[in-house]
C-alpha cells in the first residue's frame, strides 16, 4: 500500500513538472519577420550583438509577473543568470556556432572578453532552442518546489530575437509561492 502511494505521488509530481512549462511559440513579435535558421545556415546566427535590447524597433515585451525591466541582458537570458552588476549597454555578446547543438558565447566589455560560456540546444522551426533549465526542491512535505526556464533565439534582419519563459512554484509547510513570466527582446547586430 505504501509503495502505491509513493508511486502515485511521484507520478503526479512528474506530470506537474512536465506540464508546467509552456511552449515558446506564442512569444514572437508579430510584426517582425523571422529569418529561418538551421545548422547548415548557422552563419546567420554567428556575430557580435549588443547586450542591451534595441527598443528603437520594438518595445520589450514583458509578460505578467516578470521580475523587472533591469534584467534584460542578452547574456543573462541565455546563461539563466538573474543579475549582472555591469552595465549591459556598454557590453557586447559574441555568438559562434561550435556544432549542431552547441553555441559559444563570449561577453565583451570594451572589446575585451569578460566571460565565456558554451550552451547546448538544437535548431528547430527556424530558431535555436536552448536546453531547458530545471531546478527542483524535492524535500516533501517540508519544502517542495520547481523552477523551469527556457529560451530560443532567432534572426530578423540585423536583429537577434530572444524569447524567454520562466515558471516557478514552491510550497513549504504553511506558505506557497508561484511566478510565471515571459520576455521577448530584439538585440542589434554590431556592424563594427
Amino acid at each position: 500500500m505504501k509503495i502505491k502511494k509513493i508511486s502515485l505521488l511521484l507520478l503526479s509530481l512528474s506530470f506537474l513538472c512536465l506540464s508546467s512549462c509552456k511552449s515558446l511559440k506564442n512569444l514572437a513579435f508579430s510584426n517582425q519577420p523571422i529569418d529561418t535558421l538551421s545548422y547548415s545556415g548557422s552563419d546567420l546566427l554567428s556575430g557580435t550583438y549588443s547586450n542591451a535590447p534595441d527598443t528603437s524597433v520594438n518595445k520589450i515585451a514583458i509578460g505578467p509577473h516578470y521580475p523587472s525591466f533591469s534584467q534584460t541582458s542578452l547574456f543573462n537570458k541565455m546563461s539563466f543568470r538573474k543579475q549582472n552588476t555591469a552595465n549591459p549597454e556598454k557590453q557586447k555578446l559574441c555568438i559562434s556556432i561550435l556544432s549542431k547543438n552547441r553555441l559559444k558565447l563570449i561577453l565583451l566589455e570594451e572589446n575585451k572578453p569578460v566571460e565565456e560560456l558554451t550552451i547546448r540546444g538544437k535548431f528547430a522551426s527556424g530558431y535555436f532552442y536552448g536546453r531547458q533549465k530545471i531546478f527542483l526542491l524535492p524535500f516533501i512535505p517540508l519544502l517542495w518546489g520547481y523552477r523551469f526556464e527556457r529560451f530560443r533565439i532567432g534572426r530578423s534582419g540585423e536583429h537577434l530575437i530572444i524569447n524567454f519563459r520562466t515558471n516557478q512554484w514552491a510550497f513549504g509547510l504553511f506558505f506557497g509561492y508561484s511566478e510565471n513570466g515571459t520576455f521577448s527582446g530584439l538585440y542589434r547586430k554590431d556592424t563594427k
